[in-house]
This record gives structure tokens, C-alpha cells and sequence, in this order.
């Protein structure tokens, strides 16, 4: 898959190439460069989103190199970036729909600790999240921005026995 994607629909592209990964042997897309940098972030950044765990996922996500404004007539005020997406081999998710929603809810509100954004969502009992997380040797204060996907994938397995709807 191959494609210059203008800013407006690069991350509903992106959820495409995801959802329709099956069918995908190798992505390069050139886009608006802050979304690169925010697909192919870690965590722990500003930049690491829904959007980055999703990709990250089932994709190896890998930033090719820049392309300056001046590289188009009429000449934008933004740097673009390609993007190389790899398939990752087989990922298995348990209950995506669950995964997504937990991530989802997770950066609901970015500033706020990851407990309290799940809490009254997926669990009725802040104690019994804060315990889930220092099972999970994460620290009960930490933000959805510092929760790798793993983290994130294991999280949502511990919470499948555990929800409040």
C-alpha cells in the first residue's frame, strides 16, 4: 500500500490499514509529519495515543525520512514524513472490541491517572484497580501516555472477569 495522505484523513486511513491488515504485506505513507512521529512513539512521549497502540499493535511502525515543504507547489507551512508499516507475524488479541474500548477510555482524558479514567467504566472499585496495577508492577499513579501496548494488552485481560457493564 502506497500513498500521500493529505492531514484530514491520515488517521482514518490508518484505522483502515488496521482494521484491514490482512491484506496488507508492507504500507508506505507519506503524511503530515506530527502524525508520523505520533504513530511511530513509545510511551512514556506527548505523542503516544490510541492511534499508536492500535498501529503498534500489528504493525512495525518505522519513520523512513522528511520531506520539506519545499518539496511542493503550492508550498505548505508543514514538514511531511513517510511512514514504513510492517506487518507484525500473528497477533492475537482476545476480545479487540475490549481492548479498544479500555485504551479508549484510558486516554479519555490524558492529564488524568489511568485509574480514574477506568474506574466507573470497567470497574466499580478504585482499590481494586490500584491493586491490579501493582500486581502488575505498575505504579498506581501512572497515565495512560506510560502504558505500553503489552501493558495495556495484559491490562485488558485482567479486567475481562472483572467489569462493571
Amino acid at each position: 500500500l502506497v500513498g500521500n495522505l493529505p492531514y484530514h484523513i491520515s488517521s482514518p486511513v490508518i484505522e483502515w490499514v488496521v482494521q484491514y491488515r490482512a491484506f496488507v504485506r508492507m504500507a508506505f505513507l507519506m503524511m503530515q509529519k506530527e502524525v508520523v512521529d505520533r504513530l511511530a512513539s513509545s510511551p512514556g512521549g506527548k505523542n503516544w495515543s490510541p492511534l499508536a497502540v492500535f498501529t503498534q499493535l500489528y504493525f512495525d511502525v518505522e519513520t523512513c525520512f522528511t520531506v520539506g515543504p519545499d518539496a511542493f507547489r503550492p508550498t505548505p507551512k508543514v514538514t511531511s514524513a513517510v511512514v514504513k508499516m510492517t506487518p507484525k507475524p500473528t497477533v492475537h488479541v482476545d476480545d479487540p472490541v475490549h481492548f479498544e474500548r479500555i485504551v479508549r477510555a484510558a486516554f479519555k482524558q490524558r492529564r488524568k491517572l489511568l485509574v480514574n479514567n477506568l474506574v466507573g467504566e470497567f470497574v466499580s472499585s478504585p482499590e481494586f484497580l490500584r491493586s491490579l496495577l501493582v500486581k502488575m508492577n505498575l505504579p498506581v499513579n501512572i497515565r495512560a501516555e506510560q502504558v505500553s501496548t503489552e501493558q495495556f494488552l495484559a491490562l485488558a485481560d485482567e479486567l475481562k472477569d472483572h467489569l462493571t457493564n
